[in-house]
């Protein structure tokens, strides 16, 4: 380690030299036991010792955070070298044909397995010779976004598939960066790669998950919002040179399939003993990964390499590290099976005490452990515990001969009963299939019962208990990148004509509806004086009626201003307008009233602003001169609690072509300051600790952070955030349980008298009662079938009347 010796004089010998040519003074403050002495004032004098020797100081003290990342506390090329991990007989090599279920019921899958060759595996894969990234930047779309590891840091960041295509074949490389998490299921690539047949056997989401919520998986990323299954089948990694992944346990217990099409790769493996899990979380909570390399802390780990062709099946639970000596494709994929279910749950175990974050987890692992016990009963007791499935009849289940179970059946089951009874209940998370979950787990009591004393030679059959419905595998092609192409030309045409049909019966209903209108058009003056006769589309007036001469005539006056209308120009996504606040208009037409003395009621940017026909007053307003009209449908015109006598609801709605602003997420429809959620402080994420491992935690000071970010911890993020009980109604002014709305000072929890009544809009912020928002409709064509919808995904959400009547709730995001 090299070292910087400090230059230039000692601070400390410059004041020992000053002391010393003091002479008398230094003397007189000591006395004679060699310690300092007050002074006259009483003031305590301070003599700094000698320095003997020059500081030294490290390099890396100088180092900040993200200069220190990266740096590692070990050598992999000495690991690769090292003659401790040369051990045998912890890997099996076999052939193909031997990997079967009845080699599974009879010695397990307790440690890894090798094959030199795919042949008799049932495995299929694209020629290696052409297949290359550029080919799964094709199926899976140049957009695709990925979760990149950077190797130095072990940290994931984002790059889309074709950045990720550039930076794979490019010579020159700035940085080591490794993609080991590319789920390509549901996408083109799916139907070129097969996984092993012994796979398709038993893996739980074939043999176990309901087909019909498989079938309905529709998004090819692996985005929970869109997930119906455990998206974990099907993987490509593609690791550049002198890539290393870091000792881990991958997801859930899931055991491993991994065939090297391109390229190779060096693993070290770690047996899943007791003794070895303990240190495992020890290393992992310790923080200290980067300086320790876990190898070297057990007694046992083995050193494999594989090579392009090769195909190796990693165990539950066995602790590994991964390093690529070459630039390497390799496909692959996670499953879980009945033959270690014990060590399944183990590690779902070690995830909970080390603080996995859900993102890297098995997607609905506990769904999934009631769906295996609801399969095996409805298997071997004949009893149907999920919606739309029936129960068979006794002498249908008399009829079969009795099935035997091994013992990693047998016990599994005990265990998946007894882990999900120790699951806390807001975490046992019982699919809406099941019907009656304890009546499940009375069955399960009772197969256990019935089969505790199966004979495990006469379980050997070579037969999977649980059987996968037919047709639940995709059939295999042999990779063509010509017909890929064309196939993706065709798709992109195809999408093209669609837009422009959905275009076509859009312009061809509004030329209808503006037909129509013509017909019934009576003036745009006359409508602001009688209170009606004037159509609005999306809260606009309509252009055919400006065109045809149904001139805005406000007061009876005959000036005819040129008047302006806005329509949205991309239908198909229309954005709804951002609204004056209705304290701006008042506050712009007192100016306007005080100043003209009844002239014109100014509205913003010089546009004069007429009312609506639901004002209560139903008075005209003064001439309008010079600038343009703004003509928009309003609901309402209280303010505060009173009505505004003569001055009526104001909008300023801008085209969205002519630069309006969108609407933002602080703000309501009315322009209102949006009210922020609070937490449930019941949900999983409310009660539990700070996991002191995300951006988040890291920034607090209690972890040692700057605490600049000031943001909750990522894992403690509320998943049902509530209206805070300060929100009150837009409309009469009260909150959630008809009461005048409490100060933020004095706020108190109103859980005793029954939930909030309130309901916020996910498309205008607008808070109000659910009666009240449909009294505003009161009066117009659609009342007696307006109605709103609620958000199941989010407490007292929906979306308004008014947003479903306009069609504004066609196309929005749910903000939290």
């Amino acid at each position: 380690m090299s070292t910087a010796v400090e230059t230039g004089s000692s601070p400390a010998k410059s004041n020992s030299n000053n002391n010393s040519s003091g002479g008398n003074n230094s003397g007189n403050n000591n006395n004679g036991n060699g310690n300092l002495s007050p002074n006259a004032k009483g003031v305590q004098r301070r003599q700094l010792r000698e320095r003997k020797q020059r500081k030294l100081y490290l390099e890396e003290w100088s180092l900040g955070d993200e200069d220190g990342e990266g740096t590692r506390g070990f050598s992999v090329a000495e690991k690769l070298e090292s003659s401790k991990f040369a051990q045998a007989g912890m890997v099996r090599e076999m052939r193909g044909c031997d990997l079967t279920v009845a080699f599974l019921q009879q010695h397990g899958f307790n440690i890894p397995l090798l094959f030199r060759d795919k042949a008799g595996l049932g495995l299929r894969m694209p020629d290696p010779q052409e297949f290359t990234v550029n080919d799964v930047r094709l199926c899976v779309g140049s957009r695709r976004l990925l979760d990149v590891m950077d190797v130095n840091t072990q940290k994931n960041l984002q790059m889309t598939m074709k950045e990720w295509q550039q930076y794979y074949d490019s010579p020159q490389k700035d940085r080591l960066l490794n993609v080991i998490s590319l789920e390509f299921s549901h996408t083109r690539l799916d139907r070129f790669v097969q996984s092993p047949e012994i796979v398709r056997q038993i893996d739980w989401v074939d043999v176990v998950w309901p087909k019909q919520l498989k079938d309905a998986q529709r998004e090819g990323t692996n985005l929970l919002g869109g997930m119906m299954y455990p998206k974990v089948q099907k993987y490509c990694l593609m690791s550049v040179k002198n890539c290393y992944t870091d000792f881990h346990i991958d997801f859930g217990g899931t055991s491993v399939w991994y065939h090297i099409l391109r390229g190779s790769k060096v693993f070290w493996l770690i047996p899943p003993t007791d003794r070895n899990l303990q240190l495992y979380e020890k290393w992992v909570l310790s923080g200290k990964q980067a300086d320790i390399f876990f190898g070297d802390t057990v007694e046992k780990c083995a050193r494999v390499y594989l090579t392009a062709g090769n195909t190796f099946f990693i165990p539950t639970g066995w602790i590994h590290a991964v390093y690529t000596p070459t630039q390497s494709l390799v496909f692959g994929g996670n499953f879980l099976h009945s033959f270690g279910i014990v060590k399944q749950l183990k590690t779902a175990s070690v995830e909970d005490s080390t603080k996995v974050p859900q993102k890297f987890r098995y997607p609905f692992f506990t769904e999934m452990l009631w769906y295996v016990l609801a399969r095996y009963v409805h298997t071997l007791l004949g009893h149907s515990h999920l919606e739309g499935e029936a129960s068979l009849s006794e002498d249908e289940m008399a009829a079969r001969p009795h099935t035997h179970l091994t013992h990693h059946e047998l016990f599994g089951l005990k265990e998946i009963v007894m882990y999900l009874y120790d699951l806390p209940p807001q975490k046992k998370n019982v699919p809406s299939l099941v019907l009656d979950p304890v009546a499940l787990i009375k069955d399960v009591r009772s197969l256990v019962e019935r089969h505790c004393k199966d004979q495990q030679d006469l379980a050997i059959t070579g037969v999977s208990v649980l059987k996968s419905p037919p047709g639940s595998q995709p059939p295999f092609l042999l990779y063509d990148r010509t017909r890929v192409k064309q196939e993706i030309k065709q798709e992109i045409a195809r999408k093209n004509a669609e837009v422009i049909r959905e275009q076509q019966q859009l312009e061809a209903g509004r030329a209808r509806e503006a037909e129509s209108d013509t017909s019934q058009s009576t003036g745009v003056g006359s409508a602001i004086g009688m209170g009606a006769g004037v159509e609005y589309s999306n809260g606009v007036m309509k252009k055919e009626q400006l065109e045809n001469g149904s001139g805005v005539s406000v007061g009876g006056h005959g000036s005819q201003p040129e008047a302006t209308f806005a329509l949205p120009t991309d239908t198909l996504k229309y954005r709804p307008p951002k609204k004056m606040h209705l304290a701006t208009a008042l506050v712009a037409a007192a100016a306007s009233s005080s100043s003209g003395g009844g002239g014109p009621v100014a509205g913003v940017g010089g546009s004069a602003v007429v009312g609506s026909s639901h004002s209560p007053t139903g008075g005209g307003v003064g001439p309008v001169t010079g600038g343009a009209i703004s003509v928009i449908a309003t609901s309402s015109s209280y303010i505060e609690g009173g009505q505004v006598g003569g001055i009526l609801n104001v909008d300023n709605c801008h085209s969205p072509e002519g630069g309006g602003a969108k609407l933002s997420p602080n703000l309501t429809g009315t322009g209102q300051p949006r009210r922020r959620r609070t937490r449930c402080k019941n949900c999983a994420a409310c009660q539990r600790s700070d996991c002191g491992t995300c951006p988040f935690c890291m920034d607090m000071v209690k972890f040692g952070g700057p605490g600049r970010a000031k943001q909750t911890c990522m894992m403690r993020q509320c998943l049902s955030p509530m209206l805070p009980v300060t929100a009150q109604c837009v409309y009469c002014h009260l909150d959630g349980w008809r009461q005048t709305p409490v100060s933020p000072q004095t706020k108190q929890l109103a859980s005793a008298d029954g939930p909030s009544a309130l309901m916020e809009c996910s498309v205008c912020y607008e808070i109000a009662h659910p009666d009240c928002a449909l009294s505003q409709l009161d009066g117009t064509e659609d009342a007696a079938d307006a109605k709103g919808i609620v958000n199941e995904d989010l407490p007292n959400s929906w979306e308004c009347p008014s947003c479903c009547r306009s069609g504004k709730n066609y196309d929005y995001n749910v903000r939290w």
